[in-house]
């Protein structure tokens, strides 16, 4: 850092190296140092592109530079608090989940009452902290959703309001065929999760989320549809963690037995969606 606080128009570029370049990207975001972290492959292919096959400290750090300045990728933003912390249980939740799936592939193979007692008993504990991690992720989500659609209580006002009986929402999600799950299969519609909150003043708050392999990235056109019975007098969708508070699509008002496209949403599941539906009868 103090090398840096002596120069000027400085742009660092680091790879992602599976959580370890966060100290340093959080230093240096601490500092206002612009910064970008780059996926490893582009920068395998932009040095493959150079000829360049070797791979120690000092050509890695060349083929960055060269990179930068031929490239000149976008600035990394800092992430809020809310999503850093959003991040860490979505990726912990994927860790549980894969952990779950490993433990019951050996538990198939255990003949000792033992071994299966134990296979079961860390089973019921991974099944039990992903429960934890998706009710954290929806209250998570839904005080984010709460900030990006105006709550209904003044900054520093506590002030609790009368009891609120609860609504319903009809609605029904369907996906496109050719979603593929994390075990390649067709993605069934109740392969998509959802978590429905509701708020004082009447609003919706749908939270969707799925279970495909992040791998897999954004390749294709990942759709989905989602129908309202009652319609909707505004619609508008968040993605909180990669968006923040700005909705990436507004709509007006949906008929009833109406539906609103989602597409290129639903593909990645460290990004879960949020959708704002006011009723139709809400003003």
């Amino acid at each position: 850092m103090s090398i840096l606080a002596k120069a000027q128009n400085v742009h660092v570029v680091l790879e992602a190296s599976g959580g370890y370049e966060q100290p340093a990207v959080r230093v240096l975001h601490a500092a206002g140092v612009a910064l970008s972290v780059l996926q490893p492959s582009r920068v395998r292919a932009f040095a493959r592109a150079k000829g360049l096959r070797a791979k120690t400290d000092p050509i890695d750090a060349a083929v960055l530079r060269a990179f930068g300045e031929a490239i000149c990728p976008p600035c990394t933003l800092a992430p809020s608090a809310q999503q850093e912390r959003l991040g860490e249980l979505v990726l912990r939740r994927r860790q549980l989940l894969e952990f779950t799936t490993a433990e019951a592939h050996r538990c198939a193979h255990y003949r000792a009452p033992l071994t299966r007692r134990q296979a079961a008993a860390t089973l019921r504990m991974l099944r039990r902290q992903i429960a934890q991690c998706e009710e954290a992720i929806a209250a998570l989500i839904a005080l984010c959703g709460e900030r990006a659609v105006g709550g209904n209580r003044a900054a520093g006002n506590k002030r609790v309001g009368a009891a609120v009986t609860p609504g319903s929402l009809d609605f029904a999600l369907s996906v496109d065929s050719g979603l593929k799950t994390e075990d390649n299969h067709d993605m069934r519609d109740d392969e998509i999760h959802h978590t429905l909150l509701q708020k004082r003043d009447k609003r919706f708050l749908l939270l969707l989320w799925a279970d495909k392999d992040s791998q897999d990235g954004d390749k294709g056109a990942e759709n989905a549809t989602l129908r309202l019975a009652a319609g909707a007098s505004r619609v508008r969708i968040f993605k909180p963690v990669t968006n923040g508070a700005a909705p990436i699509a507004t709509l007006g008002t949906v008929a009833p037995g109406g539906s609103v496209r989602l597409a290129g949403v639903i593909a990645i599941p460290d990004h879960p969606l949020l959708i704002e539906i006011v009723p139709a009868a809400t003003p």
